[in-house]
């Protein structure tokens, strides 16, 4: 097994855009992970922002309107993820 590398000293600010009609399951699959990385280490390693294409909700499945940052405000991000169902659609 490797070493595991050392923690950053700031976290690393995950983008998340969620695209309209997402299922919750999807996103929250990955504020999971993310929230999982940093108990075990103990460290702050990921920040994870919501991110809206337009506005500040998006309507995701089941009809629930997610708060969120607008895309265009977001602040530096080390990664952007996409969150979709299906074909992406512009």
């Amino acid at each position: 097994m490797g070493a595991m590398a050392a923690p950053a000293s700031t976290p690393q600010r995950i983008g998340l855009v969620v695209w309209p009609g997402v299922a919750l399951t999807a996103l929250a699959g990955v504020v999971d992970a993310l929230h999982a990385a940093n108990q075990v280490l103990d460290e702050p390693l990921y920040e994870p922002v919501l991110l809206a294409v337009q506005g500040r909700q998006v309507p995701v499945a089941g009809g629930v309107l997610l708060a969120a940052r607008p895309l265009v405000d977001a602040p530096p991000l080390d990664l952007v993820l996409v969150l979709c169902d299906g074909p992406l659609r512009l």
